[in-house]
């Protein structure tokens, strides 16, 4: 029995979690729905172009990231070139010294020598920088783990779930009631588009 006619329940009100237009309304007022149902679908076609460029991004940083592990081979390999450089300039350096005393070369020849020593440290101390400055770019990470490729990975997770969210589903098992989304409507997430009751808990 009741006095006005009237009952109580709980109602979940649904709104998006992104903004978007509205191109398909599944149910309607009053109609029955279940968990995971479909109840509006939003335009997907700006979220799908940017879940295709984060995944683009993504696999762009671990190649760049992939050439950095590289470079520090690379880096090691030129650092050891430029030590054996320095170490031939010492040689034919000290050699020449010897012979300067004995007229066996001129002061010119020593001179060059003392020129190619000094290039020879400069590109050692140039390639030891180069090297250091890889390494730190890549300190205590894999490939896998490397700051830029985590960051590349969560924007393309943001992406993934707002594209996945342009599908508004049921949360629960009830009825509708308070639609008042219409199609083509900008939506946005303060935009309230339907209620739903759940009949288990009026």
């Amino acid at each position: 029995s009741t006095k006005d006619a009237y009952v109580n329940g709980d109602l979940v009100r649904l709104a998006p979690q992104v903004s978007g237009t509205v191109t398909e309304i599944v149910t309607d007022q009053t109609q029955p729905v279940t968990r995971g149902q479909l109840l509006v679908r939003l335009d997907p076609h700006d979220t799908d172009v940017s879940l295709a460029q984060a995944k683009a991004n993504l696999a762009q940083t671990v190649r760049d990231v992939v050439q950095l592990f590289e470079q520090q081979k690379r880096d090691e390999a030129a650092v050891a070139a430029q030590e054996a450089q320095l170490t031939l300039a010492n040689q034919n350096l000290n050699r020449d010294k010897g012979l300067i005393h004995a007229h066996g070369v001129a002061q010119q020849d020593l001179e060059r020598d003392e020129e190619s020593r000094r290039n020879a440290e400069a590109g050692v101390r140039q390639a030891r920088a180069a090297l250091t400055a890889t390494k730190a770019a890549i300190a205590g990470t894999e490939p896998e783990t490397h700051p830029r490729v985590m960051l590349a990975e969560t924007n393309m997770r943001s992406a993934w779930l707002a594209s996945s969210r342009t599908r508004i589903l049921s949360p629960i098992d009830g009825y509708i009631v308070r639609r008042s989304v219409q199609l083509g409507q900008q939506v946005n997430p303060a935009t309230e588009m339907l209620a739903i009751v759940p009949l288990n808990s009026v």
